[in-house]
């Protein structure tokens, strides 16, 4: 399930979006699947064109630091587990 609000005007734009995942299996790797608990997160982007050629940009993935477990099965050191934390970016955007 996702949600999202967005607003633009000139030259801003900013969105905020909910992303809900249900538990989730993905490949196969090292004779086991990894498995995905169930989360949701918070993101958000805003974007400013200063001029036609420039811009700014900024995202934030995770705002919340929604705990993402994702088990991996490893056939020598059994089941270990990623967590993926929050995660921000910004950019200068150039056109040319």
């Amino acid at each position: 399930m996702n949600a999202s609000v967005f607003y633009e005007k000139n030259s801003y734009s900013v969105r905020l979006s909910y992303n809900y995942r249900s538990k989730s299996y993905g490949g196969l790797d090292q004779g086991g699947q990894d498995v995905t608990s169930a989360y949701g997160q918070w993101d958000a982007t805003a974007n400013w064109d200063i001029t036609p050629q420039l811009s700014i940009f900024a995202s934030a993935v995770n705002i919340g630091n929604e705990l993402i477990r994702t088990k991996h099965y490893r056939r020598f050191a059994g089941w270990c587990v990623t967590r993926t934390e929050r995660v921000t970016a910004s950019a200068l955007r150039g056109k040319f």
